[in-house]
């Protein structure tokens, strides 16, 4: 009995100490930036968003290959919709949905690539400026994403 409790309390803690971890890697992912980043200050826009770096690639060939990141939403109150696309020249990749809350230029979403078996939800957190968008996550495998922004086509 008193194993069981010990364990569930390691358990337990290890738990509390990595999601404590995970959220300080978000903070330190993001860059310092002179944007305003108090939500009671920046105003929220309605509307729809577009960032998109179009990375020229050369894998030795002599062909003309492009690494593309595309971030494009829109934002209906505080609620925003949209996608995530990094399509490499090559392969591999993400493509998929997120979905979330604006608050000042902070934005704090779920994202759920497209073509996944099973459901494997993705917490971001996007601090937008006038230029760009950078795009971090606490799970190590998405990357961090610094797009430029683009006009909406």
């Amino acid at each position: 009995m008193k194993k069981t409790i010990l364990l569930s309390c390691i358990a337990t803690a290890s738990l509390i100490f990595s999601c404590k971890e995970n959220s300080e890697k978000i903070e330190e992912a993001l860059p310092e930036t002179s944007v305003e980043a108090n939500p009671a200050e920046a105003p929220v826009e309605n509307g729809k968003f577009c960032f998109k770096n179009e990375t020229p690639y050369d894998n030795g060939n002599g062909t003309n290959l492009v690494d593309i990141e595309n971030l494009e939403f829109t934002v209906d109150g505080d609620v925003i919709k949209g996608k995530f696309e990094w399509i490499p020249a090559e392969k591999g990749g993400l493509s998929g949905e997120i979905s979330g809350t604006k608050k000042g230029n902070i934005i704090d979403a779920v994202y759920n690539e497209t073509y996944a078996e099973e459901p494997y939800p993705i917490s971001l957190k996007i601090l937008l400026s006038d230029d760009e968008a950078v795009v971090t996550s606490s799970d190590e495998s998405f990357g961090t994403y610094t797009i430029k922004k683009s006009n909406c086509k």
